[in-house]
């Protein structure tokens, strides 16, 4: 999800496409991955050490993409 972001933070894309486009890769994936993400929401809080900085790292830098985009 965040090199899907990223790239389209680079194609500067007017506001209101860039989130149109964003929130429907984030849905299209969810729909792709749907037991992954059920998975994930239910269980990263129980993950330690390395395993959970780097997703906790990843969720981070989405949101911050995200927030780019305001």
């Amino acid at each position: 999800m965040n090199a899907q972001a990223e790239a389209l933070l680079r194609a500067e894309l007017p506001t209101e496409q860039l989130l149109r486009e964003m929130a429907g890769g984030l849905i299209r994936n969810i729909t792709e991955h749907r037991s992954e993400w059920a998975v994930f929401f239910r269980e990263y809080t129980a993950l330690t050490g390395e395993r959970r900085d780097r997703v906790v790292a990843a969720l981070c830098c989405y949101k911050r993409l995200i927030r780019l985009t305001t």
